[in-house]
């Protein structure tokens, strides 16, 4: 009886550990895309940069490039990768009720940042100006651009870049 539930209990073990190491999914990078290349277009217009690591399913690196306020921080962008080489997201928002002309320099300093492999800066560039404040979805150079504008208590704009098979 012992012996059965030592078993049992050691199957069970097993079975969650297995679905456990699952869910840690590697992500696909985002080919020629350097998290220290982007940085310094920000850095020009007072952005500050924190990083780190962060511990999610599995150790990760961090990024977040952000224009320091007294009241709320209105422009962030968050890169997450598991080296500088290595990014798999990048993710930026501005918080804002409308799409002012400063909201559209931030997401165009962005797109201009972003030399991945066959990035289409000109053509991505125009499709996020065009679409900022939508929910748009977009594909340019074998990397997937998702514009989302939230209402829930503040308003943010925000554009994810990543892999389509990182879509989360």
């Amino acid at each position: 009886m012992q012996k059965t539930a030592y078993f049992l209990f050691l199957g069970i073990l097993i079975t969650i550990f297995s679905s456990f190491s699952g869910c840690q999914k590697k992500e696909k990078y985002i080919d020629g895309l350097k998290a220290s290349a982007i940085y310094p277009t920000f850095q020009k217009q007072g952005f500050q940069l924190d990083s780190g690591e962060t511990m999610m399913w599995r150790k990760l690196h961090r990024w977040n490039v952000y224009k320091p306020s007294k009241e709320i921080q209105t422009y962030n962008i968050f890169i997450l990768g598991d080296t500088d080489n290595e990014v798999f997201e990048v993710e930026a928002k501005a918080q804002t009720n409308d799409v002012t002309e400063d909201t559209k320099a931030f997401f165009s300093a962005l797109i201009k940042s972003l030399n991945y492999t066959n990035a289409k800066p000109t053509e991505t560039e125009k499709w996020v100006l065009d679409n900022l404040g939508k929910n748009a979805e977009y594909e340019a150079g074998g990397v997937n651009f998702q514009l989302y504008k939230t209402n829930e208590g503040k308003s943010e704009i925000g554009l994810k870049v990543h892999l389509k098979e990182n879509k989360r």
